[in-house]
């Protein structure tokens, strides 16, 4: 049975898709059969992130309501073997029901393409949008609340866990997306500890700002496209990990700065 993990914000504008797509990369590039899912109604920007523009014939409304198989409408990876897509509807009139998207999770958990089971269904959608959130939320194993150095995403990030706890997921975590370590040194945004403690949430990892990414993404690359040293690469690699379970060093494999300062940057609680 995979493990279902919902990518979400109800700040838009912070990379919250960009963390699924290269987060969904980074754990098949570790050898574990993983589905992306479009759930973004608004925006449907997945695709694009992920290089799939011309690939994505049918989507998940097409499923839900017997237009096609699942197999019919998952986009297979050329990139990785193991990596899966399936797109958000392209009728952003279209009406998903609750107990459609659930009976659709549902049976994606035990479908094998390739003749094995998905270990990881990776979720994008945003909090802001009730339909997606009520849709996405019941069928989450856990969650990624993706959040940047704004007072405004570092609220909304408090809010996100809030509105979670309702729909009954309790193992959230918090990503912080395009940190700028030279911002929190000089103390000009809020550090990593003043983060974690205004969001009340569980730090998974940092995603430092990286030019290169954001260049390749617009061209629908991904990480596998960076080079070995890129820390924005080594931050996803490290996500992957810990998402499975293992204990990482929060910068391991980071290259350029002193990062025990920056962890503490910002931190004025004396502790």
């Amino acid at each position: 049975m995979s493990e279902t993990v919902l990518v979400t914000s109800c700040k838009g504008g912070i990379g919250k898709s960009t963390v699924a797509a290269n987060l969904s990369m980074a754990l098949a590039m570790a050898g574990h059969s993983v589905l992306a899912v479009d759930c973004d109604f608004r925006m449907r920007c997945l695709d694009l992130i992920m290089g799939y523009e011309n690939n994505a014939v049918f989507n998940l409304y097409d499923v839900i309501e017997g237009r096609c198989t699942p197999e019919r409408a998952l986009v297979k990876d050329e990139r990785v073997r193991s990596l899966y897509f399936l797109a958000a509807p392209s009728d952003r009139h279209a009406s998903v029901d609750a107990e459609g998207f659930a009976r659709l999770i549902g049976e994606l958990r035990e479908y094998k393409p390739d003749g094995r089971g998905i270990d990881y269904i990776i979720i994008d959608a945003p909090a802001a949008d009730d339909e997606s959130i009520a849709l996405s939320a019941p069928v989450s194993d856990q969650a990624i609340i993706v959040c940047s150095h704004m007072p405004s995403a570092i609220r909304a990030a408090t809010f996100t866990s809030e509105l979670l706890d309702e729909f009954g997921v309790k193992k959230q975590r918090l990503l912080i997306n395009s940190f700028d370590a030279k911002s929190a040194l000089m103390s000009s945004r809020a550090g990593i500890i003043e983060m974690i403690d205004s969001s009340k949430t569980k730090l998974l990892g940092i995603v430092p700002y990286d030019r290169e990414l954001m260049i390749h993404q617009e061209n629908g690359e991904l990480i596998d496209r960076l080079s070995s040293k890129n820390n924005a690469k080594a931050a996803f690699v490290n996500l992957a990990k810990r998402l499975i379970g293992r204990q990482i060093p929060l910068f391991e494999g980071f290259s350029g700065k002193d990062y025990k300062k920056i962890l503490s940057a910002g931190d004025t609680s004396g502790k």
